[in-house]
């Protein structure tokens, strides 16, 4: 895969947080229960993306996930590279 191949796509807005200029992105408070494990998913995305809160954290992770399902139900392919290996992702009943 060269370079010129390559397209980036920048998914979510890490400077506004959950809030977006977009339509129907009004704030809306919800309450859910998450488990022990999600709370250490939260915890080590919110790091990863310099997140600065929980908030923020899972609106990108929603931005993200929500971009990726598009894609692949546009009959795209979520490619990895890693170590000059690429590696194709599949979700099972997404696409």
């Amino acid at each position: 895969m060269t370079k010129e191949l390559i397209q980036d796509t920048v998914v979510g807005s890490p400077s506004k947080g959950a809030r977006s200029e977009e339509e129907g992105s009004e704030a809306v408070r919800v309450s859910i229960t998450i488990t022990r494990k999600d709370q250490e998913n939260i915890a080590m995305l919110k790091e990863a993306m310099h997140a600065r809160t929980n908030n923020q954290t899972v609106s990108t992770g929603l931005a993200l996930s929500a971009a990726i399902v598009k894609l692949m139900q546009e009959g795209g392919e979520l490619l990895v590279r890693k170590d000059d290996k690429v590696e194709r992702l599949i979700f099972p009943g997404i696409g």
